[in-house]
């Protein structure tokens, strides 16, 4: 199913745009998402209902669908370029189109924007590409960015770099798609970006061009299979849900319990279900509940031979005495070989 589609962001040095910024001074953390121009909420959702989510403890990050980011000019690089470092004005910062991350912590930005204070600046700077116009777009440091705005700084020291989009997108995952505190859902939404727009031909590639275990990115992806209820939830509650969970949803959903899955969720979300449990009730919710026992009487040569109880999926045979066993399952094996089948 398609990403759901992003508003176009502000740009970080917008006065007006939300604050949030980033890691720990001198820790590198996600570059930042598609945006350019309009601060926004991003709204993960392809559900029926267009409330857009809230992520509890978190402030949302400007993102942008891929195809509203303004028309980019980038400096063409050139050949074994290292780049320089420089403060930037941080009103000239447009954000990564190859961003993860959907939303930002505003506690920990906070946190960040002190320990700056404190330290009095960054250990690791910033990484951008230079653009015609004079401005710079985000490789990797979003949050300190942010960090930076909240403490009111007009400038950030920054690593300036010209790449084109392939060496862009391969340093955007080194730096962001490993980090542990992405959701699920953010990996999940930035590798079915990645393949959708051709930066990964593979899931294989794209272990490569990340660093991520395949397994894990195929497990991630696994969470557009299945119904958009239930995506709308997990986009919109940042630890609903661990990797293990996603191969046992989509199994659920795929075989015909697409709503429970999606009610089951919702459960955890609201803290009435923990996540712990949420297979396990899945499961006992999955289960035939009052299922119809029927009954059948037999007789041979005219004796009462037994009766057999039939309950869902369960037949049992009760006999009258013990010596019509051996002749009930002679006449079992006689019917299933001539049905083709063997025994063994």
């Amino acid at each position: 199913m398609p990403l759901p589609d992003f508003k176009q962001p502000a740009e970080l040095g917008d006065a007006s745009a939300q604050e949030s910024p980033s890691d720990k001074p001198g820790t590198t953390d996600a570059p930042s998402a598609p945006e350019a121009h309009v601060d926004t909420d991003a709204a993960p959702s392809p559900a029926a209902n267009d409330e857009e989510p809230k992520v509890t403890g978190a402030t949302e990050s400007p993102v942008e669908d891929s195809q509203q980011i303004e028309t980019r000019e980038y400096v063409e690089p050139t050949k074994d370029e290292l780049g320089v470092l420089e403060q930037i004005a941080i009103e000239k910062i447009l954000t990564s189109p190859f961003q993860p991350r959907l939303y930002f912590d505003e506690q920990s930005l906070e946190d960040l924007a002190e320990n700056i204070r404190e330290v009095g600046g960054l250990v690791e700077p910033i990484k951008v590409r230079p653009l015609a116009d004079g401005r710079f777009e985000l490789i990797s440091g979003e949050r300190r960015v942010r960090a930076y705005r909240i403490n009111g700084a007009p400038e950030i020291p920054a690593w300036i770099k010209a790449m084109d989009d392939g060496t862009a997108f391969k340093e955007a995952c080194a730096e962001n798609l490993n980090r542990e505190d992405l959701t699920l859902y953010e990996k999940a939404a930035a590798y079915k970006r990645a393949l959708d727009e051709g930066h990964a031909k593979s899931q294989r590639a794209l272990a490569v061009l990340s660093g991520v275990n395949r397994m894990d990115i195929q497990r991630c992806l696994g969470i557009f299979k299945l119904p958009p209820a239930a995506i709308k939830v997990i986009a919109a509650n940042k630890d609903i849900l661990a990797l293990s969970h996603i191969e046992h949803l989509v199994d659920y959903a795929t075989n015909g319990h697409g709503d429970l899955v999606a009610q089951g969720l919702e459960l955890v979300s609201k803290d009435r279900l923990k996540r712990d449990m949420l297979i396990s009730w899945i499961e006992k919710q999955a289960k035939p509940k009052n299922a119809v026992q029927t009954f059948h009487q037999y007789s041979l040569h005219g004796k009462p031979l037994g009766r057999m109880v039939i309950k869902s999926k369960k037949v049992s045979f009760n006999l009258d005495s013990e010596e019509n066993s051996k002749l009930l399952v002679e006449a079992f094996e006689k019917a299933i070989a001539s049905l083709g089948g063997t025994k063994g």
